[in-house]
């Protein structure tokens, strides 16, 4: 799933420093689920009329019903205290509550209903699809990309093969693994 930011918060996004997004419904209803894949970028220019700037791929941690209004924010069935509404705000790259809930309020509306996603961090290295190098120097093809809870990273599940569902016979951590297309470099690439 591809999502958008705007310019200003798409450098916190790339450093890690934004790791959630509050988002309107979807017109599709869809939701990414946890362990997707999320796709992250900006447009260049006017949208829909101009490139997208890659940003990092991370791993959905999961999703969130929210709904702000003028007195109060409600995530999934809790309605949050002051300075918990506050965090949620700097962790979304606002300064503080009432910076969020009058951006909210200009752009959308209050009362306002949507979804929070949250992300795990770091960001995957390399992509399904992608051919690495193990630390024997053996030629191999990343099949999946899953969050290790246990080891705070991500894992990629590793195949000799590049199509077909057999032959994943490995899982190795960014550190074990060279790629010829790291991800990190192509942060600032257009599509």
């Amino acid at each position: 799933m591809m999502i958008l930011f705007q310019d200003r918060f798409f450098p916190l996004v790339c450093a890690g420093g934004k790791r959630q997004t509050i988002r309107a419904p979807r017109k599709d209803g869809k939701l990414p689920k946890p362990g997707e894949l999320l796709h992250t970028g900006r447009w260049t220019g006017k949208p829909y009329r101009s490139k997208v700037e890659r940003g990092p791929v991370v791993i959905c941690k999961g999703t969130e019903p929210l709904l702000m209004e003028k007195l109060g924010v409600r995530k999934g069935i809790h309605w949050l205290s002051g300075p918990q509404i506050g965090g949620l705000a700097r962790a979304d790259g606002f300064e503080d509550a009432e910076k969020m809930l009058a951006w909210f309020e200009g752009t959308h509306g209050l009362p306002f209903e949507g979804w929070l996603y949250e992300w795990h961090w770091p960001a995957a290295r390399f992509l399904p699809g992608q051919q690495v190098r193990a630390g024997d120097g053996a030629r191999l093809w990343v099949r999946e990309v899953h969050w290790s809870e246990e080891r705070g990273e991500p894992v990629y599940f590793l195949s000799e093969r590049r199509t077909g569902k057999h032959g994943i016979f490995e899982a190795a951590t960014a550190g074990a693994l060279e790629g010829a297309e790291d991800q990190a470099p192509r942060v600032a690439a257009a599509l």
